[in-house]
């Protein structure tokens, strides 16, 4: 135990005269060093520090990794942001990640797979993964499993998105007793799925504190919108909304540009307050908080690992060979 390294960082603080910290705070930091500097991690690739692509020739591009914006609203995007992906798979320089995303991205994938051992047992899936090729990219499925459903008479790609059920904005949109409704988050990966694997998916939303709480929607496409549960989608989403950035991510790679930050940080008018309120993406104390004045982030900037590079950047297009 002499060696031992949280000895050696209590030490450490006590000759710097820096507070002394609990033994579990300091279990904390030490595990923390560990997953930010992890690598080659195949069974738990979300361990990786460093993108595997970032040495790869060809980039694969999977179904969760893009985005879309309703209208072609800059404030209405749904889904992932490309000035991230991009970062991502060439070798930005990327902040230490916090210890309880890891526990979060761990206690996700252990519900996700407590629910394929159930599917699969039920001898209605099997496992299929489909790769698009998209002029310089390639894209590929993200679906869990592909499933039959014996009611529907059909198969559909599925997605297991666990949720946290006891949150009351989640529990409320996709367990509403008026009109469930899915995350709008997940809206372009399900599209994109669709678009690679020419069939329909569906979605099983699972809780994470209670595996028992689920929800199931199924999506598809009628004329090229996108349909819920033979329904079309209220927000009227077009299918091939999703190939704007298929396009731009194929352009930022093959050109060496760094694309436009996919989310808007300003101050906004009561005309935006009220399109990003009646669109679902702030509620009612948030609306008030930036009709007072507070700057809107969206959540996807403030957890980015990315933040402080993409701050410091001009929002538009760059060329990495220019000075910013």
């Amino acid at each position: 135990m002499e060696n031992n390294i949280i000895k050696q960082m209590i030490e450490y603080d006590k000759v710097n005269e820096n507070p002394i910290k609990g033994m579990f705070d300091y279990i904390q930091d030490v595990n923390k060093i560990r997953f930010n500097s992890l690598n080659n991690e195949i069974e738990k690739a979300y361990l990786n520090n460093e993108d595997p692509r970032t040495i790869e020739e060809t980039k694969i591009i999977k179904a969760n990794e893009i985005g879309l914006n309703l209208n072609k609203e800059p404030l209405l995007r749904f889904g992932s942001c490309l000035r991230e992906l991009y970062f991502k798979i060439t070798g930005a320089i990327a902040e230490d990640r916090q210890l309880s995303e890891i526990e979060g991205i761990e206690r996700n994938e252990l519900v996700k797979q407590q629910w394929i051992d159930k599917i699969k047992y039920s001898g209605l899936s099997r496992e299929e993964h489909k790769i698009l090729n998209y002029a310089t990219v390639k894209f590929e499925s993200t679906v869990d499993l592909i499933i039959y459903d014996p009611i529907e008479d059909k198969e559909y790609g599925l997605l297991i998105k666990p949720v946290n059920d006891t949150a009351t904005t989640v529990r409320n949109r996709i367990w509403s007793n008026w009109k469930s409704q899915p995350m709008d988050i997940h809206i372009p990966e399900i599209c994109l799925n669709m678009f690679i694997l020419k069939m329909p998916v569906k979605v099983l939303y699972v809780g994470k504190n209670n595996s028992e709480m689920i929800k199931e929607f199924n999506f598809g496409v009628n004329k090229n919108m996108l349909t819920i549960n033979k329904e079309e989608y209220e927000k009227k989403i077009n299918i091939y909304d999703v190939v704007e950035d298929m396009k731009n991510i194929d352009h930022a790679i093959e050109k060496g540009l760094i694309p436009p930050r996919s989310f808007v940080k300003c101050e906004l008018t009561r005309e935006e307050v009220d399109l990003l309120y009646d669109n679902d993406l702030i509620n009612n104390m948030e609306s008030n908080r930036y009709l007072n004045g507070e700057t809107y982030e969206n959540f996807r900037c403030k957890s980015c690992r990315y933040n402080q590079l993409c701050n410091s950047l001009n929002t538009g297009w760059l060329n990495i060979n220019e000075s910013y």
